[in-house]
């Protein structure tokens, strides 16, 4: 089926095995494509793997489903969170990420920072941006001063992309917008695993 998730017990397995083998593990609950957050059961997942023993849980999230499950979010023993954003603006966030979803992005981080900043979470939070307009622009512009900038504390980051992996040879030069580029090859150095 290729609208699934793993099913929890299949989850158990694999976390159970992995942290055998590695007791310093860390796992990342984002799948090669899409959002975790699409998965009911991701949150019986993260608790599952610290219960488990791993030591470090994180995911991705597009944020366009950030708000309708943020009080799981905010519940949680996360111990990162990633949000994938095109950039602070509806235009380029729709000819990047071709979706028509910016305001319910926008809206969730807004509504996760803003309970973090309350609450004086530790969570940390760490926004990637995958733009191509410059990041001065990106970070004067009326939704970032509105809806970001009032809410940034020290535990919230900040990272860009502007290179983009070529999926194998799938994606050529000219497949990507103005401003972008592919990505030089790289061997991956990053210890965690992705489930």
């Amino acid at each position: 089926d290729e609208n699934s998730t793993m099913s929890n017990e299949m989850f158990s397995l694999m976390a159970k095995q992995y942290v055998g083998f590695n007791p310093d593990s860390i796992i990342s609950l984002t799948p090669t494509v899409g959002d975790p957050l699409v998965d009911k059961d991701v949150f019986k997942k993260v608790a599952m793997a610290k219960e488990y023993g791993i030591k470090r849980v994180q995911f991705y999230t597009n944020a366009i489903l950030l708000k309708r499950r943020l009080a799981e979010v905010l519940a949680a023993p996360l111990d990162n969170l990633e949000i994938s954003i095109a950039d602070f603006d509806k235009d380029e966030f729709e000819a990047i990420f071709r979706v028509n979803r910016y305001g319910a992005a926008l809206e969730g981080i807004h509504l996760l920072l803003k309970a973090l900043k309350e609450r004086k979470s530790a969570l940390p939070v760490n926004i990637n941006l995958r733009h191509r307009r410059p990041l001065d622009v990106i970070f004067r512009s009326s939704d970032y001063e509105d809806f970001i900038e009032p809410y940034v504390t020290e535990r919230i980051s900040f990272s860009n992309t502007d290179t983009f992996d070529n999926w194998m040879g799938m994606i050529k030069q000219e497949d990507l917008l103005a401003g972008m580029r592919l990505r030089a090859f790289q061997r991956s150095r990053q210890p965690a695993s992705t489930f």
